[in-house]
């Protein structure tokens, strides 16, 4: 964990800590906070506390770079981010089947939580709080657990999984679907970003275990698995909002709480507007609940008059534009007066760059390295820390660390065979072109296997099972002109790829050859670089590769 005791020796924050478990609903507002330090504080009220935390931030990005920041200090078993089930904007009505995935994961991780588990943060923003979502007792009720060794028979799986709206394909590649071989059903919850591949023998369940839906190879096994189904699919659901999930010792946070009040109001306005407007509520019917909890704001625009106040002394990371003399400076400056200086980055690369740099500039310069970064860094002027992102040193752009859900490059693969026609040319590994003649069902050694049927020359036929995905790809040329289809033990396919491994190696062997004679010949010895050379790399906007 980053960072752990950071604000545990702040004088302010076992008063706050008190404060926010006195046993009764109460106010309390957070002033001088900047950067990340609000996350910072969150998270070590979080280890030391026996709450919950609930979490409102004003916009999507906000919310999600606050989860990454919660995510770096406590780890990602603690930290549920929870976004809007739409698209873009709500408004346009477009489904986002990620977005779905991580909602029905969160709840499911919420509706487990007991007395006994530790404390977990859900992060969200307005967007999100305006749909209302599925009750706690429908959610257990359309949810199907199942565990290594149960007794249960493949035909009651498969008849739940139609009564939950699955759709029953010839393979899986995305969720809300359900395939079934022989005693194998797969399934792809909107409970897990992979689906689920279920053994029978018999009427009892043999194994359970993810799989890739690009290669079909198992990923990890389970003991047991509970499969969610896309309950906006589903009639007669009783609905609630997200708060509802959270015991009334949970503690509400907040940034710019008025803000976020107006700005839920008006996506609800927007909302009910059009259809189905009861699947929304307001901002006065959401924040009517937080009257029974605690509420913490921080920010510049508060909602309520607070009971207790802590005010904080902190200070935005300074602006440098990449020169790096200000940053010697101004870390050299800090040190003297007594502060620590950090720098964090999720890259250690860069701290080697940093000291590249200052041993040009200011060999006296230091800093402690810290690896895992935060969004924004700040000046802690009570404790005399300064904590600077490398990111914003350097002016990078910092990817977003909270789940994206199922992406659909994932499955492309499948999606593609899936839209094959019968007559379509494609490219086997091992035997060349053909063409798709469908998928089929044939036994194999008792057992009914699904495989793609692949016809040649003289109409032969080769199958091919779908765990081999990887040995077939859709053809694709840009001359218009229909391809050359090979003959089966023929060997030509096989010359075609053996001329092309030789003209690859004479190619390699031409450029050995000619790295050799530049080797061999005199050469211009360049200065070593300086901290100017370190800049530019370090200053590069993307993240390193390994290489």
């Amino acid at each position: 964990m980053l960072f752990p005791g950071f604000y545990s020796k702040h004088h302010h924050f076992v008063p706050f800590l008190k404060s926010c478990s006195s046993g009764r609903p109460t106010k309390i507002h957070l002033k001088g906070l900047c950067g990340s330090a609000p996350a910072m504080l969150a998270a070590e009220w979080l280890l030391q506390s026996s709450s919950h935390g609930f979490f409102i931030l004003s916009g999507k990005d906000e919310a999600a770079y606050f989860a990454g920041d919660l995510i770096t200090l406590l780890g990602p078993e603690r930290v549920f981010f929870f976004p809007s089930s739409y698209k873009r904007k709500f408004l346009s009505g477009e489904k986002d089947t990620g977005a779905l995935m991580i909602r029905s994961e969160v709840l499911s991780a919420l509706a487990a939580l007991t007395s006994e588990s530790s404390p977990v943060a859900v992060v969200t923003y307005p967007e999100a709080l305006v749909e209302k979502i599925i009750s706690q007792k429908d959610l257990r009720r359309h949810t199907l657990y199942l565990h290594e060794g149960e007794k249960i028979s493949l035909s009651f799986v498969c008849e739940v999984l139609q009564e939950y709206r699955f759709e029953r394909v010839d393979f899986v590649y995305e969720p809300g679907q359900y395939a079934v071989r022989g005693s194998i059903v797969d399934v792809f919850s909107f409970s897990c970003e992979h689906p689920f591949r279920i053994d029978f023998f018999g009427d009892e369940v043999e194994s359970l275990r993810t799989f890739n839906v690009e290669n079909q190879l198992s990923l990890e096994s389970r003991k047991e698995i509970s499969i969610v189904p896309d309950f906006n699919r589903l009639s007669g659901m009783t609905e609630m909002l997200l708060p509802g999930y959270f015991p009334s010792s949970c503690i509400w946070w907040g940034k710019d709480l008025a803000f976020v009040y107006d700005q839920m109001q008006q996506w609800y306005e927007k909302a009910t507007g059009g259809e189905k407007k009861e699947m929304f509520v307001s901002a006065s019917v959401l924040f009517d609940q937080a009257k029974d909890h605690t509420v913490v704001e921080y920010g510049q625009v508060y909602f309520k008059e607070a009971a207790y106040t802590f005010i904080f002394n902190t200070l935005p990371q300074p602006s440098f534009n990449k020169q790096f003399n200000l940053l010697a400076e101004n870390l050299q400056e800090h040190a003297l007066m007594g502060y620590e200086n950090y720098i964090l980055s999720d890259n250690p690369v860069q701290f080697e760059r940093l000291k590249e740099i200052f041993k040009g500039i200011n060999p006296s310069v230091s800093f402690i390295a810290h690896e895992g970064s935060l969004h924004e860094g700040f000046i802690e002027e009570d404790l005399k820390k300064t904590v600077y992102t490398d990111h914003q040193i350097f002016q990078r752009f910092q990817k977003l660390k909270v789940k994206q859900g199922f992406r659909k490059s994932e499955a492309l693969t499948l999606s593609e065979l899936n839209r094959l026609q019968p007559g379509d040319y494609v490219v086997h590994i091992d035997h060349g072109v053909g063409r798709f003649g469908g998928l089929e069902k044939i036994e194999l050694n008792g057992r009914q296997q699904e495989v793609i049927k692949l016809v040649y020359q003289d109409n032969d036929v080769v199958y091919l099972s779908i765990h081999s995905l990887h040995k077939i790809s859709k053809y694709k040329s840009s001359e218009g002109e229909p391809p050359k289809i090979y003959k089966l033990g023929s060997g030509a396919w096989q010359r075609l790829k053996e001329n092309a491994k030789k003209k690859i190696k004479d190619i390699a062997r031409d450029l050995i050859l000619l790295y050799a004679r530049r080797m061999s010949s005199p050469g211009f010895a360049f200065s070593p670089d300086t901290y100017l050379q370190q800049e530019l790399e370090a200053s590069f906007i993307y993240e390193d590769t390994p290489d």
